[in-house]
């Protein structure tokens, strides 16, 4: 996986879980061993009547 600064978007974590089919818990033990990309909070600004991929972050 390429480095976090890389990336041109960020996955939610229940995305991430649906498209990977990992475990919630394999993904938490991945952050803590930084075999996953580092946890980045995001604040989404929702737009009304905006659906999730019309938020903006």
């Amino acid at each position: 996986m390429p480095p976090a600064e890389h990336l041109d978007h960020f996955l939610r974590l229940d995305r991430l879980l649906h498209l990977t089919r990992i475990g919630r818990h394999t993904v938490y033990r991945g952050f803590r061993k930084a075999t996953f990309p580092k946890q980045v909070k995001i604040r989404a600004i929702r737009l009304p009547g905006a659906s999730d991929d019309q938020s903006v972050h």
